[in-house]
């Protein structure tokens, strides 16, 4: 039995604990959405009637109509309709008929943000049709699911695209505003303007400013699948990172957010379409890398910087027949301080790509989120899988595990909304992630929250201060003690010029 669907988690009951919104239907069996608790696995409530799909549904996590109430939000390519069910409680508050979209994304091209700044968040959504050939994005009011805007590519591209693309909502440009960033089956990056749905820029990616390797003559783009942005290298400019194949070798690119230009590119030789990318630092050296799962089972990490290879791996056939179908997750799994890699069902050394952990021997299309779900203060891992008797839901414990969550895949970001986006993740550049943030009680959008002078990273995994109590430096003692001391000068200068 084939599962395609992802978990995602929220506190969406307001008890302070985290659950899961899933859905457990598959390739051949019903949808069946529900909350579990995280805690204990126990269900909080499903819906068995209203959404329908052919592989399951992935949901996205958000305040969407401004009660103060978490939402979930599913769209099925099966039956063409986008649905709301209350994350509280399970019922359907509102669906509308977009269109169908044989072999779309079931998880990939949906996505939150706040376009004008009210609090309540628009959906965005990207079908791409298999058949059709035709890309669009659409934006949704959230409160009523009236359409806002509708951007449809309408090349006529050289062959049909093989695999789901995904959507990342940034401000790209710094103009203070949201932008769409789409990957589509028409083989362009389009930025667009969320407010309005008019067209920033648009990049070719098979006719790339690029030396000639890009790509290999007569050929064309055969796949694509996830773009992810944020500013990497620090320069207060936003860069978009993708990748694709020509079905000889991957193409990993760095563009610029400002008019998608070609920043750095890297070829990776006979490793074909990406399945999943993520983003931490894995090596804590201050700066990020990129990890890419491929459909022919190599992985690898980039530098974030130039492009440049830190190492990469292959899962071989010791696990049996598994493709890497899934996204990756980041956290630190073992304790070590350092972010291990959890690509479904694997957990991954981040120094050099060996296998730490096999979650087991099930079936799976799906992406693992990572979070602490019961509380002890250190992180579980949660997978969908399933076998011939059915799909399950999996939740495993690392006795040693830490609590850091850096990047999460699918639907599991702390925010809810699956940006695909540093500015959503890490807002404060502090490698520090919303979610950690979150936990220990930090401000995510400051990166020394005391403002001791010591960042927020430091005080939790340098000198393992606690970060929201002001913490004194040598010289602030140094200062205590020089003004100590004055009052004993005055009196010895005193002294002196009475001739004492």
């Amino acid at each position: 039995m084939r599962v395609t669907a992802s978990p995602a988690m929220g506190d969406v009951d307001n008890d302070g604990r985290l659950e899961v919104i899933v859905d457990l239907g598959g390739w051949d069996s019903p949808d069946v959405v529900c909350a579990i608790n995280g805690e204990d696995g126990s269900i909080l409530w499903q819906n068995t009637e209203d959404v329908s799909s052919d592989f399951g549904v992935t949901p996205v996590l958000g305040d969407v109509n401004g009660d103060g109430e978490i939402e979930a939000v599913f769209y099925s390519s099966l039956t063409g309709y986008l649905y709301v069910l209350s994350a509280s409680n399970g019922t359907l508050l509102n669906k509308k008929y977009v269109r169908k979209a044989w072999f779309n994304s079931e998880y990939g091209g949906l996505s939150l943000g706040d376009i004008n700044g009210d609090g309540d968040m628009e959906i965005f959504l990207l079908i791409s049709d298999y058949w059709e050939d035709l890309s669009m994005v659409y934006t949704f009011e959230g409160s009523d699911l009236s359409v806002l805007w509708v951007f449809t590519m309408d090349e006529d591209r050289r062959n049909h695209m093989d695999l789901n693309t995904r959507l990342a909502v940034s401000d790209i440009d710094g103009d203070g505003l949201l932008e769409v960033v789409a990957f589509t089956a028409d083989y362009y990056i389009y930025a667009i303007n969320a407010e309005d749905g008019s067209l920033l820029w648009r990049i070719d990616l098979a006719e790339i400013a690029a030396p000639k390797e890009i790509y290999r003559e007569n050929s064309t783009i055969t796949e694509s699948t996830d773009v992810i942005v944020g500013d990497f290298n620090f320069d207060g400019i936003k860069e978009v990172i993708t990748a694709t194949t020509d079905n000889f070798n991957l193409y990993v690119l760095c563009l610029s957010g400002l008019n998608g230009s070609l920043l750095w590119y890297r070829i990776l030789p006979d490793i074909k379409a990406v399945t999943g990318m993520a983003v931490a630092d894995l090596d804590n050296d201050g700066l990020f890398e990129v990890v890419l799962a491929t459909w022919t089972n190599w992985y690898c990490v980039l530098n974030l910087e130039d492009g440049s290879l830190l190492w990469y791996n292959y899962i071989g056939r010791d696990y049996g027949r598994y493709i890497l179908t899934s996204t990756p997750s980041i956290g630190d799994v073992d304790g070590d301080e350092y972010l291990e890699i959890i690509i479904n069902p694997f957990v991954i050394d981040e120094k050099n790509g060996s296998i730490l952990a096999f979650l087991g021997y099930y079936t799976t299309w799906t992406s693992a989120v990572v979070a602490d779900v019961d509380g002890d203060g250190k992180i579980e891992v949660i997978a969908m899988g399933g076998n011939e008797s059915g799909n399950y839901l999996y939740c495993f414990d690392f006795p040693d595990a830490g609590f850091r969550v850096y990047w999460e895949a699918a639907s599991g970001d702390f925010s809810f909304h699956r940006t695909n986006s540093l500015e959503f993740v890490d807002p404060d550049m502090d490698f520090l992630s919303t979610y950690t943030e979150n936990v220990v009680g930090t401000n995510p959008y400051s990166s020394d929250t005391d403002r001791d002078g010591f960042s927020d990273y430091e005080e939790l995994l340098v000198y393992h201060t606690d970060p929201n109590t002001y913490n004194l430096r040598w010289y602030h003692y140094a200062l205590f003690v020089l003004i100590g001391l004055v009052p004993t000068v005055l009196i010895i200068i005193k002294r002196r010029r009475k001739g004492i």
